[in-house]
């Protein structure tokens, strides 16, 4: 006997233009469903444009950037997305990982509102924004962010921490060791 109880997730995915066999329920460790992943910002490409579909707010979303040679360059999770017009995303909760050409993990970016130019290619905030990577954090109230050249501008209350600055020096025997600084005051010249 055909069920019809997977029915409107079949119609999703296939009007996303996704094809797929469905022969159980949906799995429920699955943290937040995929979409199509979106081709790689080219350089000197007029736009980049991430699937999310016109209409409603779109919940839950999971877009992979990868390069033209397939490897991941970004990934944008979503907590909710909405097309503004034809060339902005409105996004919150939003989490971006950005990778280097080797395909290690660079920064994690978390803007918990912001908004997507399809054509600049620029991510903007006006809420305070937290970029995390393994040995710095910084933080704004605002931001700027190009994702085609990972280069962004803060305003507004900056803070950064710096965990471990020597250890983001590679060891180099033929380089001298970083002198360590003693200030001393000065003392009282006698009259």
């Amino acid at each position: 006997m055909a069920s019809f109880r997977n029915l409107p997730v079949c119609l999703l995915f296939a009007g996303l233009g996704m094809v797929g066999t469905f022969a159980g329920a949906a799995d429920p460790v699955k943290a937040a469903p995929a979409a199509a992943p979106a081709p790689a910002p080219a350089k000197g490409k007029d736009r980049l444009d991430l699937p999310v579909p016109k209409g409603q707010p779109q919940k839950g979303l999971r877009i992979p950037i990868f390069s033209p040679d397939g490897k991941l360059m970004m990934s944008f999770q979503i907590g909710v997305a909405e097309v503004v017009d034809a060339d902005n995303i409105k996004m919150g909760d939003l989490r971006l990982e950005t990778f280097k050409e080797d395909g290690e993990h660079e920064f994690d970016i978390n803007l918990p509102d912001s908004v997507f130019n399809a054509k600049s290619k620029e991510l903007t905030s006006k809420a305070h924004v937290l970029i995390k990577r393994h040995d710095f954090e910084i933080s704004g109230n605002s931001l700027t962010f190009n994702v085609e050249t990972k280069v962004g501008t803060f305003g507004e209350g900056v803070k950064m921490i710096i965990y471990d600055a020597r250890a983001a020096i590679p060891d180099d025997p033929k380089k001298p060791e970083i002198p360590a600084v003693e200030i001393k005051p000065e003392e009282e010249k006698k009259k």
